[in-house]
């Protein structure tokens, strides 16, 4: 009699994942196991590894690192796992079990435009401006109750002379909005891109700083008369 074996995330495995951080997926393939081949396409099984086939592991489950998948015109990122279990003699042949899993990936995201309360053309001499996201910023893809996700961690780049309260040059906040005090005469582009979260990797606590597509916006003092 042929058995259908299931793959689905542990019960503490969200509806998006994280990526780089490692999730059970448990199997539940009956009786007769002879043999478990695992693949995955959009992550590993192990982290910082490019392993993406286990020939005969686990019968129960198996852990999964999942990269930082691209998004492609909005779409939600997602990997696969599969587990193929061989059944012994009396058990119909192979079967397969797939899980598909979303991903809170930024890749390939460009974040919304940026505005400022300051004139793109500046008036010589120190300005004092705020610059945002002109709309809310979130990841790619829905939860299954419609909700998104949204983007809680931003990495600013100022030019050369500006300052952000006591932040200069290139640094991280939870705000799509920064108040900006700029040099007298410097010209430059403010730039801002979308962080994922925080992980807790070997009890260390590390940003997830990935090259996501930044979105810009360019300031230029005017000379004196």
């Amino acid at each position: 009699m042929a058995q259908h074996p299931v793959l689905k995330p542990d019960k503490d495995v969200p509806e998006f994942v994280t990526p780089k951080m490692g999730y059970y997926y448990v199997l539940d393939a009956g009786s007769n196991i002879a043999r478990v081949n695992w693949t995955v396409s959009g992550g590993s099984f192990s982290l910082g590894s490019s392993q993406t086939s286990i020939p005969g592991g686990n019968f129960y489950g198996i852990t999964v690192y999942w990269d930082n998948v691209k998004s492609t015109n909005g779409s939600t990122p997602q990997g696969k796992l599969t587990a193929e279990v061989y059944y012994s003699s009396g058990v119909s042949g192979v079967q397969s079990a797939p899980c598909t899993q979303k991903i809170k990936s930024l890749n390939g995201v460009t974040p919304p435009p940026l505005v400022s309360t300051a004139f793109s053309n500046l008036d010589y001499g120190i300005q004092n401006m705020t610059v945002k996201l002109d709309r809310e910023f979130n990841y790619p893809g829905k939860n299954s109750d419609g909700k998104v996700n949204p983007v809680l961690l931003y990495e600013w780049t100022l030019p050369e002379g500006w300052k952000s309260g006591t932040q200069t040059g290139v640094f991280t906040t939870s705000s799509e909005s920064i108040n900006i005090t700029t040099n007298n005469v410097g010209t430059g582009t403010v730039k801002v891109r979308g962080v994922n979260h925080l992980s807790l990797v070997n009890l260390a606590l590390r940003l997830i700083l990935l090259l996501f597509p930044l979105e810009k916006l360019r300031l230029i003092h005017l000379p004196l008369n």
